[in-house]
């Protein structure tokens, strides 16, 4: 378990290296990402790689390294199940697959998240 001191670290280190991605990645591509998907696109092309560069400190003065990948996965898979009146639905699993190895020693730890994206209607709906 990581001490609170690290994990606030490790979070704003994030989000700091999100913002930058949002930002610095829209120059590269062909149009600033305005959509779910792009913006999935710049956090996976720049974003993943940031945050780790940011965290692998933090975790190597606790004895750990660090590997972080992002999957861009944005429609694939679908997932089926039976909705409502039992009419078939079909959505995307997640639109980013987050991948962790935490390595001490000989031992490691993977992890793994599948993120969703949503994007918010206005600025005001993150108040």
């Amino acid at each position: 378990m990581l001490p609170r001191a690290v994990v606030t670290a490790m979070t704003a280190r994030a989000d700091a290296a999100l913002g930058d991605a949002m930002v610095r990645i829209s120059g590269a591509m062909n149009a600033p990402p305005r959509t779910e998907v792009g913006l999935v696109a710049a956090v996976t092309i720049a974003g993943i790689s940031a945050i780790a560069s940011g965290w692998r400190p933090l975790l190597r003065s606790r004895g750990l390294r660090l590997s972080l990948t992002g999957v861009f996965c944005h429609a694939a898979p679908l997932v089926q199940y039976a909705g409502r009146a039992m009419h078939r639905v079909r959505c995307e699993l997640a639109d980013l697959l987050v991948v962790t190895d935490c390595v001490s020693g000989a031992s490691m730890v993977r992890r793994a998240s599948l993120v969703q994206a949503k994007m918010a209607s206005s600025a005001s709906a993150f108040i």
